[in-house]
């Protein structure tokens, strides 16, 4: 199982991506931020399991562009904090 993790540098997400590598192979999990250098696009196809952890304003674009190249049987999972 692969997964993988958008926003893993900020605050939810890197609590996250430990709690995940603590219980799953560590190579299972992939994380990627704003700065990453890998393209989304081409990124997403590769994962079943992708979780959002961006922030509010940047979520929205996010999950079209997740969406848009996503396999169809892939767990997409949209986390935000509504507090």
């Amino acid at each position: 199982m692969k997964i993988l993790i958008i926003g893993n540098k900020g605050a939810y997400g890197t609590w996250l991506t430990k709690r995940l590598e603590n219980n799953f192979d560590e190579n299972s999990v992939f994380g990627i931020d704003k700065d990453s250098v890998d393209p989304i696009e081409l990124l997403v196809p590769k994962f079943r399991i992708i979780i959002n952890c961006a922030s509010m304003s940047a979520s929205p674009k996010l999950i079209g562009e997740v969406v848009a190249v996503a396999s169809p049987d892939s767990l997409i999972i949209d986390y935000r904090d509504w507090e």
